[in-house]
């Protein structure tokens, strides 16, 4: 009988057209995944195939989902092992996740050195910066440090982990105040020109 009901299932899905395929097409997880490393932030790039949407998931972290083939994990924990999982979406279905393991760099001073001072990597040496400037510190001992700023003298918040600068003047100051606790305080001032 069972036979019989599959034969006829078989038939009307034929006269009508309707797939009746057992297993969809399976959707590949991204390959080429690869991490570059600093002290609180993992740079992800992994290739686009023909997805355009993915989510990263970082240890038992909430899923983060992402429609460019790169992400910027940040507010890491200097000197620690990640591990980082990344899968294709299509629609409402998932890959199965691409694995890798990767460990942020160690700050470069000891913590109660007298030396550490905390600095924004991202600000060039010649004092060139993006308008939109990404808060990757080095040397931070604590990356839940209380960081408040202030540009060309008025205080000015964060957005996403980024300051939104913008000044017509050749030169403009950046004033960071760090409180990491435990007494380790600094008073940093970058005099800074934008990217035109």
């Amino acid at each position: 009988m069972k036979r019989n009901y599959l034969y006829i299932l078989f038939w009307v899905c034929t006269l009508f057209g309707v797939s009746v395929s057992s297993a969809r097409s399976e959707i590949l997880p991204p390959t080429g995944l690869a991490a570059k490393t600093f002290q609180h932030e993992i740079f992800l790039t992994w290739n686009a195939d023909e997805a355009n949407a993915w989510e990263v998931v970082v240890d038992d972290r909430s899923p983060i989902r992402t429609s460019t083939p790169q992400y910027t994990l940040d507010s890491l924990v200097h000197n620690r092992q990640y591990t980082i999982k990344v899968r294709t979406i299509k629609g409402e279905d998932f890959s199965t996740f691409a694995v890798l393991q990767a460990t942020t760099q160690n700050i470069q001073k000891a913590i109660d050195a007298p030396d550490r001072i905390p600095y924004l990597r991202t600000i060039r040496i010649d004092g060139i910066t993006p308008k939109r400037l990404p808060l990757y510190f080095n040397d931070l001992a604590n990356e839940k440090a209380c960081i408040t700023y202030k540009f060309n003298g008025h205080p000015i918040t964060p957005i996403d982990n980024h300051l939104h600068l913008s000044s017509s003047a050749y030169k403009d100051k950046l004033e960071i105040n760090i409180d990491e606790g435990e007494g380790r305080r600094w008073h940093i001032v970058y005099l800074i020109s934008l990217e035109r």
